[in-house]
């Protein structure tokens, strides 16, 4: 009799083990299976906060339209990752229209002290715009002379430039110096990309003076190439 019981209670467990095995293998399935899916949800939410702009794919599938508060963009489909269209149309603008920067061909025709203004305000500007960077009122800042030359590389590429010249510059305390103005407002542009026969990429850029696009205020040609980095420069604004 003790024998008997002894297998019983054997086949009892090993049911259970089994019993629990199927469990455990069925969660094991349902939780990969939503796991994958919150992945998936994870990445296109990662893609349009990144991008921060809406992208419609082309009648003929070779070309989409970027929007973003006020500004469409028409860019082929090979554009590359790195290049942000929406950044230059406003980036232009505030050269135009912030900077009093009409034109330029190439780098070393930027003229001293609103390039120089410009760079200072990108150092504090994080990675937007001037036009998207809301300031606090009256807020005093400072920059070395380093830091201002690189700034300038980083929008404009190599830009050989006398930025001591400049009315921001301290002589006695070696540093430039400003009160940070606040240049955010809304832009209303309309643009379109294309690659031209040197690997640049060319924006041809519309402003306008409200958000119905109805009254032109200037069309602008930008250039913009690529860097040593793998980001892109403007080089020039006709």
């Amino acid at each position: 009799m003790k024998f008997v019981v002894n297998k019983k209670n054997i086949v009892i467990v090993l049911s259970c083990v089994l019993i629990v095995g199927i469990c455990v293998g069925a969660a094991v399935f349902v939780a990969s299976g939503r796991q994958y899916e919150m992945f998936t949800n994870t990445q296109s939410d990662q893609t349009a906060s990144d991008t921060d702009a809406n992208t419609a794919p082309g009648e003929n599938g070779d070309e989409g339209v970027v929007e973003a508060k006020g500004v469409s963009v028409t860019v082929p489909s090979d554009i590359p990752k790195e290049l942000d269209p929406l950044r230059y149309v406003k980036q232009a603008y505030e050269l135009k229209y912030l900077m009093a920067i009409d034109s330029f061909s190439k780098a070393e025709d930027l003229p001293v002290n609103p390039t120089v203004q410009y760079a200072f305000c990108y150092l504090y500007a994080g990675s937007g715009c001037l036009v998207d960077y809301k300031t606090s009122a009256m807020t005093y800042r400072e920059a070395s002379e380093t830091e201002i030359r690189k700034q300038i590389e980083l929008l404009f590429g190599s830009c050989p430039i006398d930025v001591t010249s400049s009315d921001l510059y301290s002589a006695g305390k070696k540093s430039f110096e400003m009160w940070q103005p606040n240049y955010s407002r809304d832009v209303y542009a309309t643009a379109s990309v294309r690659a031209a026969d040197t690997g640049d990429y060319q924006i041809e850029a519309t402003y306008f003076e409200n958000s119905d696009k109805k009254q032109v205020k200037d069309t602008v040609v930008i250039t913009v190439r690529k860097a040593d980095n793998n980001t892109f420069i403007l080089v020039s604004m006709t």
